[in-house]
């Protein structure tokens, strides 16, 4: 029975691997005794190699002296594969100097007894490393079982996220470009952003960040996702809309969990963009023809975390020369190679040196993210999300 079948200990594959035939006889007596019995013999160190591959066992108790190969060069080959590289290897010798002990260590040797060979002392530490090369097998299946459920939590979750042709479709319906990035960190995490068409002229937009990370937050944002889409009165007052969210929310989510999220409605006709938040990060308004910039506010309740919060409905002037820009925490919490946060003044100016610089882009938010990854660590400890909201037939600034 190979590693890959163990369930208990006496079931393992052991390989006896000893030039002297009555060494593996008593070997064999002293492990049978104690009921093991999957047993496997090996002459000497190439027919030990040889055995290795046929049986893939679970342990190998290895004679250090032995003709053709000895202990030592039976360890190293085996340590160079990776099939191999964990099976516990008990190496035996009569050796009394301490260089060939400490040699057979770095060769790979798992532990070492010592001729004459003690019954006791051979069945307890044959246990002790069956026992744990079990646990360490169960831990790995565990490891793989858990990574491979959220690898399908973390592609689901993508599945929430507009992709580019479908963004770029919308905007293209309202006379709108639409650009975004968004990141998954390391972890699974619980960032969410979306459109959501109501009429010829009104546009719905959110973005949602809910705390923590792992498979809870990923679940969260499904919960979320569904109740969004359930809510049908998306149109008429943000404010009124986040209040019914939050109701029921409050409903689904653990103790402790919430979410902070905006929601707004740009009008084109009016030309304006209604929006509430829950305590989200601050969007940016800028003017595409001027390079100007400022931070809205972002405050309020997030959502989960009192019942009857109530929301304010924002209203602002939004013309096709102004742009919105919607982020995530990781934008302006994240320490930047200067040792820095991108935030407060420091964001603006990046924002309004981009819209400068390329004259306008439509493509805001992936240049934003561009220069952010460029500076950011490689692996985020959270979500990434930025996107872009702007009139398509705007040319902007002359660089100065």
């Amino acid at each position: 029975m190979g590693e890959s079948d163990l369930r208990n200990p006496r079931d393992a594959t052991i390989l006896i691997a000893d030039d002297a035939m009555i060494s593996r006889e008593i070997i064999a007596s002293y492990l049978r005794s104690d009921g093991f019995t999957n047993l496997v013999f090996a002459k000497d160190g190439e027919d030990a190699l040889e055995q290795v591959r046929k049986h893939n066992p679970d342990l190998i108790i290895l004679d250090i002296i032995m003709p053709k190969m000895d202990g030592y060069a039976v360890c190293k080959a085996l340590r160079a594969d990776p099939a191999y590289a964990e099976t516990p290897i008990i190496a035996q010798t009569a050796l009394e100097e301490n260089e060939g002990r400490t040699r057979i260590f770095e060769d790979g040797a798992t532990d070492l007894i010592l001729k004459p060979l003690n019954k006791a002392e051979l069945i307890a530490r044959t246990r002790i490393h069956l026992e744990n090369r079990l646990l360490v097998k169960q831990l790995q299946a565990y490891q793989e079982r858990t990574q491979s459920e959220l690898e399908l939590a973390r592609d689901m979750q993508e599945m929430l996220i507009p992709k580019p042709e479908q963004y770029r479709g919308i905007g293209l319906d309202y006379g709108m470009t639409i650009s975004a990035s968004f990141q998954m960190s390391s972890e699974l995490g619980g960032d969410m952003w979306g459109l959501a068409p109501i009429d010829k002229d009104r546009l719905g937009v959110y973005i949602v960040d809910f705390a923590g990370h792992g498979l809870g937050a990923a679940l969260n944002t499904f919960r979320l996702h569904s109740l969004i889409w359930s809510e049908e009165d998306r149109g008429e007052d943000p404010g009124t809309y986040l209040e019914a969210l939050n109701r029921h929310l409050k409903g689904l989510l653990p103790v402790g969990q919430y979410a902070t999220m905006l929601y707004g409605v740009i009008d084109r006709a009016k030309e304006t963009f209604r929006y509430a938040s829950a305590a989200c990060t601050s969007p940016v308004l800028g003017n595409i023809k001027t390079g100007s910039t400022v931070f809205l506010d972002g405050s309020g309740v997030p959502l989960g975390v009192i019942r009857d919060a109530q929301y304010e409905t924002r209203e602002l002037t939004f013309t096709t020369d102004n742009f919105l820009l919607l982020y995530s925490d990781a934008l302006i919490e994240t320490v930047l190679d200067d040792g820095v946060f991108l935030e407060d003044d420091r964001l603006l100016k990046m924002v309004h040196n981009i819209v400068t610089e390329t004259n306008g882009s439509t493509d805001l938010a992936s240049n934003l993210a561009d220069q952010f990854m460029d500076r950011a660590p490689v692996k985020l400890h959270d979500d990434f999300t930025v996107v872009s909201l702007q009139s398509a037939d705007i040319s902007g600034p002359k660089a100065s």
